[in-house]
């Protein structure tokens, strides 16, 4: 799937208010890129913008020169707000690739994990590879930009951070539980 040049704004649903990504193709892979977007004011429980379901085997995703703004994770139940622009849930055999390009993400917020990304998965394998993004204003409880329940390999170049917050732990990166 690519999607470019593509304005998503004031969208709502329960589960990613912009894309949902599940199982395509009978493997449960999916490759998934997103450039050039403007992806603003979306509001969901989980993934103010995208989520990915627990039935993906393989996940690759590509997001280049594209701006994050006042996109929120929002519920009644505050535990299960989480991402506020992504939120990956995914199973225990899930390998997921993603990689952070060239984007700003600014004034985005979870009620609870990550105001920029929400990454919950039990032994994951696969990397989370972020460079020359900017991250200003985001707000989350548990990771003003971050949350990894466990990540297996993160690597992280020439970023600007300013101005994020927490409310109780990682304003930059929380990371639950850190596999070695």
């Amino acid at each position: 799937m690519n999607v470019s040049k593509t304005s998503f704004s004031k969208n709502k649903h329960r589960f990613g208010a912009g894309l949902y990504l599940s199982r395509e193709s009978p493997s449960g892979a999916t490759d998934a890129t997103i450039t050039n977007c403007l992806i603003q004011n979306n509001l969901a429980s989980v993934g103010g913008f995208l989520y990915t379901s627990t039935r993906l085997n393989i996940l690759d995703l590509y997001i280049y020169d594209s701006t994050f703004d006042f996109n929120n994770a929002q519920s009644s139940s505050d535990a299960t707000a989480d991402g506020g622009c992504l939120a990956f849930a995914l199973s225990i055999s899930t390998r997921i690739n993603v990689t952070l390009m060239r984007n700003i993400f600014k004034n985005n917020a979870a009620h609870n994990n990550g105001a920029v990304v929400a990454f919950k998965a039990s032994n994951p394998s696969g990397s989370f590879y972020v460079q020359n993004n900017a991250f200003t204003g985001n707000d989350g409880q548990n990771g003003g930009v971050f949350y990894f329940r466990e990540i297996l390999d993160y690597r992280g170049l020439n970023n600007y951070f300013e101005d994020n917050y927490a409310s109780e732990n990682g304003l930059y990166l929380n990371v639950f539980s850190l596999m070695f």
